[in-house]
C-alpha cells in the first residue's frame, strides 16, 4: 500500500488539525462559567397571588473573594453600611441589565421589568451571599407563573440549592407546591445549558 508522505499532504493534515482545534475552542461545551452561584427562591403570596420574589445567591470562593476585594474597603471580612450602600448602587445597576438573572412568565407572557426593593450581603467563611427582593409588575395567579434563574451569557452559572430550593410564604402558600423541571426549550449558550423551570401547582381555595 502506498502512503502519501508528501509535504502537501502534511500541510493539509496540519490545516485540518488547526481547523478542528479552532472549532473545539469555540464550542460552548468546553467553556466554563466565571462563577457558580447557588440560588434559593422565595415566592411571596399576597391575597392569593404572587407579588414578590426573594432570592439568595451564594457565590463560589473565587467570585466571593472578588466581591470582598471590590467592596470590603477595610478588609475586615464584613460589609458595613457604607460598603453595602456602594455595593448596592454598583451591582443593582449592572444586574438590571441582566434581568437580575431572573426570568418570569405569566400565561406565557414575559413579565418585565422586575423592580428591586431590597438588597443585602453577608459573608460566611469564604462565601459571599447576596439577598435581593424583586417586585413583579403586577400580582399574578400562581398557577400561571414560570420562573427561571439563569445567566444566558454563562458568565455565571446559577444552580438551585439541594436544600429547599424554593420556599413559599404568605397567605395561600400552603395550598401550593413548587415543581422543578428541565426547561429544554429554554436551553442557552448554544443549547448546552438547560435551566430549571419553577412552576406552581395549587389546590382550589
Amino acid at each position: 500500500m502506498h502512503h502519501d508522505t508528501s509535504p502537501a499532504r502534511a500541510r493539509r493534515g496540519w490545516r485540518g488539525i488547526l481547523l478542528l482545534l479552532a472549532v473545539l475552542a469555540a464550542t460552548p461545551a468546553l467553556a466554563h462559567p466565571n462563577s457558580i452561584m447557588k440560588t434559593r427562591l422565595l415566592i411571596q403570596f399576597e391575597q392569593g397571588k404572587v407579588a414578590q420574589l426573594g432570592e439568595s445567591w451564594s457565590f463560589d470562593a473565587g467570585f466571593s473573594q472578588q466581591l470582598l476585594d471590590d467592596y470590603d474597603d477595610d478588609h475586615d471580612g464584613v460589609f458595613d453600611s457604607a460598603e453595602l450602600a456602594r455595593m448596592r448602587k454598583a451591582l443593582l445597576a449592572n444586574l438590571a441589565e441582566s434581568n437580575f438573572f431572573t426570568y418570569v412568565w405569566a400565561g406565557g407572557e414575559r413579565l418585565a421589568p422586575l423592580k428591586p426593593f431590597d438588597f443585602r450581603a453577608s459573608v460566611d467563611g469564604e462565601t459571599v451571599t447576596l439577598l435581593i427582593g424583586l417586585q413583579l409588575p403586577a400580582p399574578q395567579a400562581p398557577r400561571s407563573l414560570k420562573i427561571e434563574i439563569k445567566d444566558p451569557t454563562f458568565f455565571i452559572y446559577a444552580e438551585l440549592t439541594d436544600d429547599q430550593p424554593v420556599v413559599l410564604r404568605g397567605p395561600s402558600a400552603e395550598r401550593c407546591r413548587a415543581r422543578l423541571d428541565d426547561a429544554q426549550q429554554d436551553a442557552y449558550f448554544g443549547g448546552m445549558v438547560v435551566p430549571k423551570a419553577i412552576t406552581l401547582a395549587c389546590r382550589p381555595a
